[in-house]
């Protein structure tokens, strides 16, 4: 057990290796982190797509942004704060789409008329009239 666990590749060599072009090694990283973060980010926004396409987007800024990375923390504080910071922009996009929808509503102070459906004789005629003048 101690000889696979020394064997197997750090977080930190496999972003090294990627920076150095190594796209092998950003599978690896994926395919570590995927399951991980999606139960992370799922505990934030509450709904899996969302939280799918927050982590996807996390390895995607990962891909573009692979040369920010240092090695002054782990890789796994730098994915998650990642994640984390996606998934609290969600929070915030979501809450303002809801308190813009809501506004919308309680600002609008329009009347609105009402159809009278009942017959009336008297009404009809005074249409008619008024229609001929």
């Amino acid at each position: 057990m101690t000889r696979r666990r020394s064997s197997k590749v750090t977080d930190e060599e496999l972003i090294a290796r990627f920076q150095k072009g190594d796209v092998q090694a950003f599978d690896t990283l994926v395919r570590r982190y995927k399951d991980q973060l999606l139960n992370y980010v799922f505990r934030f926004v509450g709904n899996r797509s969302d939280a799918e396409d927050i982590v996807q987007e996390t390895f995607l800024r990962v891909y573009k942004n692979k040369h920010y990375y240092k090695e002054i923390a782990k890789f796994s504080t730098w994915v998650y704060t990642i994640a984390g910071n996606l998934a609290k922009t969600e929070l915030r996009r979501r809450k303002r789409r809801k308190i813009f929808s809501v506004s919308n509503f309680v600002n609008e102070e329009k009347d609105y008329d009402i159809p009278d459906t009942e017959k009336n004789p008297e009404r009809e005629v005074d249409g008619t009239i008024k229609d001929d003048i």
